[in-house]
């Protein structure tokens, strides 16, 4: 600094380092990082705040994308309203529209999942919109006498295909067929599947 001011003024600067009223600031010195994992850490600290944003921001895509789905569901009700509602286990009504809503919007979501590349994605949203697809079948074309695994794998059991039966082998279908699509793709790719 006192070099600085030496040129900047062509005066010495008091042995104190006072400078003389009309030396011309010198700027900040810029604070140097220690090491070069200062600077890894604080890249690391900026893209965990962008991936939380975009993973935020996403999340509220797919809800804000839920919510439309089921308004346009509402207003659409193919088969009438009759066919989308149900009796719970309170004797209350409730929709069977938010299913699909949520299988909109879950495909969506899958679609934009951050970190993932091109292939990975498509993969997850044909599960997701696959699983949904089939929850709406068992909704809509099953009886209300056998619920839940036991119920319809019991039926299974006594030869009886339940539409929730359907719904377990399909399910398992929706996964394996994007995860084996993969599996092949990575194989090929010469890498070892993660």
């Amino acid at each position: 600094m006192a070099l600085n001011d030496l040129l900047l003024t062509g005066k010495k600067p008091s042995a104190y380092g006072v400078r003389p009223p009309n030396a011309v600031p010198s700027p900040a010195p810029q604070r140097q990082p220690d090491s070069l994992g200062q600077f890894v850490a604080a890249d690391k600290e900026e893209d965990a705040k962008m991936t939380t944003m975009r993973a935020t921001q996403r999340l509220l895509a797919a809800a804000a994308g839920a919510r439309l789905a089921y308004a346009a569901l509402t207003r659409v009700q193919h088969g009438g309203e009759q066919a989308w509602t149900r009796t719970n286990h309170r004797g209350e009504p409730v929709t069977l529209l938010e299913g699909p809503a949520v299988t909109v919007a879950a495909a969506g979501a899958a679609l934009a999942v951050p970190g993932l590349d091109a292939r990975s994605r498509l993969a997850l949203g044909l599960a997701a919109a696959g699983d949904g697809a089939l929850g709406c079948y068992d909704d809509l074309a099953g009886g209300n006498d056998r619920h839940g695994f036991r119920g319809h794998l019991g039926a299974l059991a006594r030869g009886e295909v339940t539409t929730g039966a359907v719904k377990i082998a399909g399910i398992g279908a929706a996964a394996l067929a994007p995860a084996s699509c993969l599996t092949a793709v990575t194989r090929a790719a010469g890498r070892r599947a993660p």
